[in-house]
């Protein structure tokens, strides 16, 4: 008798093979036995919360242990799981999770704010584990029928939201067999896990494995940072089986075809899909793949239990690349438009692995899927052709539907986004180039002049839509075209390169390197209106791009170079100026130009620790016209010495803010220790006759705060202890102690390395500076300060402080003091969605400031007055 779900193929492997991995994640490994005691407890911890069967659970958690144990502890349940990106936008994650309907959500702490919204059952599978742990590790007695429903995964929809595919068992049973069969899949394999769990790929990397008993193996984030380290860590890693995004692919094999190395000795089967193969790719991976590793490809639709055919390509196949024939037990029609069968029209999808259908869209589904000889089918809208072999191959979409990088978009999703912005009028979204295509582009038309068309909209839809829909190019037209009947007519929209005006003089190339480098850019990014000037990820750039062309400077300087460097150099102006110094290596500098461009005033944020980086997620929250630079601290590159006087780095950061604003009015604002720091850089430009209109503490306390509610410290101490719950306080208690082993263990080394004068790794030189920084600024007094200041305080502030909105600062500033509440903790508060709604809030305070400036006269005032006019501005920005 076949089995009924995934879950009893599971339970086999856990039964026969207990003590061999399941499971490895940077480093964790968990049996088989381990993994399933882990997923009883979850599912148990369901049980008792009241889940029925065919309940939905909302999952939102990043790619670590917790997503595979909470995945399987929702179907153990009898429960079905709804994946939640965590990068998606809030309003996405808001819009599935009502959706669905799901009573209860399972999440991490990190994670738990981005659901304001959602007032029923949350666990947190990181800090309420110890609660979950309590529960039985013996699985729940349920009986899971094929025709229950799995999980529900939302794709792109037409009509502007996303759509809910229901999914049930039995088909994954079908598909484990299949894989388990083509790629030999047992104990001892190592299946590399890939694709985002929002995507169905994801459960046909993990059902398989795991249903055969072979090793998950997690990616990190950074494993896909360049290629060479991907194939490195595939390599270290020990994989066997690859699935990987056909678009990744592509450049995977472009990389390797001109970079020969040893190929990963463990690697065998490699398996792709998502859209089209290209045959010049394949050409090039048969002339270098080594014998022995083969290569499937595989198609299919969210619809369909992700798989609907699959082949293994041979070098033969490299003129016309094949999609395979039906994976066992599913059922393909081919129709033309008469609806009659044929060797080449539309596909229409039968048998295992079917669908339920659309959630909550009964006219849809009633749509999609059709009855074609008394059997329910699925309706692709994708045209393939069959030989006389019987194998598909793939031609085009029926409908305006894409697929771009692996995922389905549907263009009017994108459209619906558009038109919500208040200066457009009509939006039409077509793919690029039509014949096969590789990126969005949106033809906006603008209720002003095309030639105000807004330049901000690529930035501004990051709010609402995930990465993979954002448009690549933004084209403004005066009206759309349209076909006799009225229709839109996408076939008329014009080329990108066509309607956009030449690169300007000054935005040509001044030197071979530069014009090595726009060959670069116009490579990756598919288009010629690119100037020095203009900003990678403004013209369409996107993770997978950045991680394309660092692999490919890398190549060319023979060392390696840091993701983060197009943040800081996003241009090719300023790239070129980093390469160029000392022979291509990157050269440190406290400014780093976050968002360079707009017309308002530049705002200047100050590190906390040291680096910069997290300020790059406060950037998308701010005006598209607002100039952003961060300030970093000197000596995390190893080269110069950190500095161990506040007040001289005060003095440095201001050296470098004049290079960018020589006079003010300034605007600072500061993170953590950073807020010290701002505080002595403005009482240093007050003392040189400057003006500081805003001076902004992000949850950035005086140096002598926080203060606790008196008490002996033991006591305090004690008091904290007790308020946890009984299970964490000795795991906290652990925490703590080894935290402070592991920095007493790092200080002792940092203080070898110094008396012996060795080279500093890069974590010696982060925790010196981290050190430096924090002395310096616990060791800080304040000067009273006569200026407004602005106090943005994290909601979560530590247990048992004397409350205090002012973080400290109020025994030392004499001027208006103006306290606002944003959602998060110390931690939190730079993390989404809380960064933007800092962000934002920051945002409303620099543009009163600036009105009510542009209201003031433009002449020098006085002492007096200039007191006048800070409190003349407080009270704006109070209104406001």
């Amino acid at each position: 008798m076949l089995p009924s779900n995934f879950l009893e193929l599971f339970q086999s492997q856990v039964e026969s093979i207990p003590n061999l991995p399941a499971l490895e994640f940077n480093g964790q490994v968990l049996t088989y036995l381990q993994l399933d005691q882990r997923v009883n407890q979850v599912a148990n911890r369901l049980l008792c919360q009241g889940l029925t069967p065919e309940a939905r659970v909302g999952l939102c958690v990043d790619r670590s242990i917790e997503m595979i144990v909470g995945m399987l502890g929702i179907l153990k349940a009898g429960g079905a799981y709804v994946p939640l990106d965590p990068t998606y936008p809030v309003e996405r994650l808001t819009f599935m999770l009502a959706d669905s309907g799901a009573p209860i959500l399972l999440t991490q702490e990190s994670h738990r704010e981005k659901f304001p919204e959602f007032h029923d059952t949350v666990i947190c599978l990181d800090s309420d584990w110890k609660q979950i742990e309590r529960e039985s590790d013996q699985g729940p007695n349920l009986k899971i029928a094929s025709n229950q429903l799995a999980y529900i995964i939302y794709t792109s929809g037409s009509t502007g939201q996303p759509k809910g595919v229901m999914i049930e068992h039995g088909g994954w049973v079908n598909y484990c067999r299949s894989a388990q069969a083509a790629f030999d899949l047992r104990p001892g394999e190592r299946v590399l896990q890939f694709s985002s769990f929002s995507w169905d790929t994801s459960a046909e990397e993990i059902f398989p494995t795991l249903a055969s008993g072979a090793t998950l193996v997690l990616r990190t984030a950074d494993l896909i940072d360049s290629f060479t380290r991907f194939w490195d860590a595939i390599a270290n890693l020990g994989v066997t089986v690859l699935s990987l995004p056909t678009a990744f692919w592509h450049e995977l094999v472009g990389h390797l075809s001109l970079h020969a190395g040893p190929w990963p000795g463990s690697l065998r089967v490699v398996f792709i899909g998502g859209e089209r193969a290209l045959p010049a790719i394949l050409r090039q991976w048969h002339e270098i793949v080594p014998m022995g590793i083969q290569l499937f490809n595989t198609y299919g639709q969210t619809e369909c239990t992700a798989v609907t055919t699959r082949c293994l390509l041979e070098p033969s196949d490299s003129d016309s690349v094949p999609i395979g024939r039906a994976v066992e037990n599913v059922n393909l029609k081919i129709l033309n438009e008469h609806g009659l069968p044929a060797s080449q029209g539309e596909l229409y999808v039968g048998g295992a692995g079917l669908g339920r259908g659309y959630l909550n869209q009964p006219d849809l589904t009633a749509q999609k899927f059709i009855t074609l000889d008394g059997m329910r089918h699925y309706r692709t809208g994708d045209l393939v052709r069959v030989d006389e072999s019987g194998m598909l191959f793939y031609q085009c979409r029926a409908d305006e539907q894409l697929k771009i990088r692996g995922v389905r978009i549907e263009p009017g999703e994108v459209e619906a986004a558009l038109v919500q912005h208040p200066e457009v009028k009509l939006a039409a979204v077509v793919g690029h180039p039509p014949e096969s295509p590789r990126a969005l582009v949106a033809y906006v038309v603008p209720h002003g002049p095309v030639s105000e068309a807004p330049r901000e909209l690529r930035v501004w839809l990051k709010a609402y839509l995930p990465e993979a829909l954002l448009p690549s190019a933004v084209v403004a037209l005066a009206t759309l075209p349209l076909t006799p009947n009225g229709k839109l007519d996408r076939r008329a929209l014009p080329a990108p390169e066509s309607v956009v005006s030449e690169v300007s003089e000054s935005d040509q190339p001044r030197d071979s390197l530069e014009t090595h480098l726009l060959a670069i850019w116009k490579r990756l990014l598919k288009r010629e209106d690119i100037g020095i000037h203009d900003n990678f990820f403004e013209k369409g750039g996107d993770s997978l791009l950045v991680v394309m062309m660092i692999t490919e400077l890398e190549n060319e300087l023979q060392h390696s170079l840091p993701l983060a460097l197009i943040f800081h150099a996003p241009t090719i102006a300023d790239l070129a100026v980093v390469l160029r110094d000392r022979g291509w290596k990157p050269r440190w500098c406290s400014l780093v130009p976050i968002q360079p461009r707009g017309s308002k005033p530049p705002l200047f944020c100050v590190h906390a620790d040291g680096g910069t980086f997290f300020y790059t997620r406060f950037a998308p929250g701010l005006s598209p016209d607002q100039p952003f630079y961060g300030l970093q601290a000197r000596g995390l590159d190893g080269l110069a010495d950190p500095f161990c006087d506040l007040r001289e780095m005060a003095a440095h950061y201001i050296r470098e803010i004049r290079t960018v604003q020589q006079r003010g009015p300034y605007r600072l604002g500061g993170f953590s220790v950073g807020g010290v720091i701002i505080y002595e850089m403005a009482q240093q430009l007050l003392a040189q006759g400057e003006q500081v209109s805003l001076l902004a503490f992000l949850d950035a306390p005086a140096p002598d705060y926080p203060v606790y509610v008196k008490a002996h410290p033991l006591t305090r101490k004690l008091r904290n202890f007790l308020q946890l719950e009984t299970g964490e306080r000795w795991t906290h208690v652990a925490r703590r102690l080894g935290q402070r082993l592991r920095n007493a263990l790092t200080s002792l080394n940092l203080k070898l390395h110094l008396r012996l004068k060795w080279t500093l790794t890069p974590e010696l030189r982060i925790f010196r500076v981290r050190q430096l920084n924090q002395s310096m600024g616990d060791s800080y007094r304040p000067k009273p300060y006569t200026g407004p200041i602005h106090v943005f305080y994290a909601m979560q502030q530590p247990l048992n402080i004397v409350d205090d909105c002012t973080l400290g600062w109020g025994k030392y500033v004499r001027g208006p003091i103006y306290c606002e509440e944003v959602p998060g903790d110390h931690e939190s508060i730079f993390q989404l969605p809380n960064v933007i709604v800092l962000a934002r809030s920051l945002q409303k305070r620099l543009d009163a400031i600036s009105d009510f400036i542009r209201e003031s006269t433009e002449k020098e005032l006085s002492p007096q007055r200039t007191r006048s006019t800070q409190r003349n501005s407080e009270r704006l920005i109070a209104e406001t």
